[in-house]
């Protein structure tokens, strides 16, 4: 098994048990789907127009967003809001320290540039991002 996928597992199992996620997230839930995300916001529609009401959707694409996250913001939230310290805390702190990047193309390559923000994709920390994502979706880093 992948580490991503284990992490993330355990991760979904405490926040979980833990009811740390918030009712709307459908993303790497048991029972919930991308389908029924759309169900559920459909029905909403639905519902609005029924009543009376105007409705609108506005979709956003934040599959970048993921560069932008601060780590130790991050690492921060982890361990005040949903209570991961000591030994997860540390293996958290240590998948996201010490990341560069560079730009390659056939022999020739840019200057490295060590990162202090973003999240590594695939991972099990991002959110529209490919394998195994964590995140919480609702929960705002900038409190």
């Amino acid at each position: 098994m992948n580490i991503h996928v284990g992490v993330v597992r355990q991760m979904m199992g405490y926040l979980s048990s833990a009811d740390l996620l918030p009712s709307l997230q459908s993303e790497f839930r048991y029972g919930h789907s991308t389908e029924t995300a759309v169900l559920w916001v459909l029905s909403d529609i639905i519902k609005a127009v029924d009543r009376g009401d105007t409705a609108a959707l506005i979709l956003l694409d934040l599959s970048a967003a993921y560069d932008t996250v601060d780590n130790a913001l991050l690492l921060q939230r982890l361990q005040t809001t949903f209570g991961i310290d000591d030994r997860a805390h540390r293996w958290f702190q240590s998948y996201l320290s010490g990341r560069h990047q560079y730009v390659r193309r056939e022999y020739a390559r840019s200057t490295i540039v060590y990162l202090i923000c973003g999240v590594p994709q695939p991972s099990g920390f991002c959110a529209g991002t490919s394998s195994v994502r964590f995140e919480h979706r609702g929960a705002d880093l900038a409190d």
